[in-house]
């Protein structure tokens, strides 16, 4: 069986996902990143993304596990400034909980029969979880905080 694959497509959902998920962290951690640090970090991912795909000799899987780890490291070294070992371990286990919650709803959008398999569709999905979430982590702190809800 042949399969094309579009790497310019692959590449844009791959960069809007880590954009996505690399905010997330940020929000969820309470940590300070410039906007500009979160893309080269999220270009640096979506290039990481297409290697994957690429067929460089090395099996699937063990380029997936070779890969998927280093640029996951990458991409948190370049958009957060860590301080010790500690801190970075917890933003690389919020890294991948944003991105295990964000893709895993994606998926099952994208996967529903009626939604055509078409990459803005997908994008415009991504963009609309990314915001909900985000507005369930601010609704929950301003509760927590003791604030009266908006509702």
């Amino acid at each position: 069986m042949k399969y094309e694959i579009y790497l310019d497509s692959i590449f844009t959902i791959q960069f809007v996902t880590d954009y996505c998920v690399l905010m997330l962290t940020a929000s969820l951690m309470k940590l300070k990143a410039t906007r500009l640090r979160i893309i080269i970090a999220a270009l640096a991912g979506a290039v990481g993304g297409c290697l994957i795909l690429l067929p460089i000799g090395i099996p699937g899987n063990l380029k997936y596990l070779l890969l998927f780890p280093l640029f996951a490291v990458l991409m948190t070294g370049i958009a957060f400034r860590v301080r010790g070992m500690q801190q970075y371990l917890s933003m690389m286990l919020c890294l991948l909980a944003s991105s295990f919650i964000l893709g895993g709803i994606a998926k099952w959008i994208t996967g529903l029969k009626w939604i055509p398999d078409i990459t803005e569709i997908r994008i415009v999905a991504l963009i609309s979880i990314y915001i909900l979430l985000q507005a369930g982590i601010y609704l929950y702190r301003r509760q927590k905080n003791g604030a009266e809800s908006i509702f």
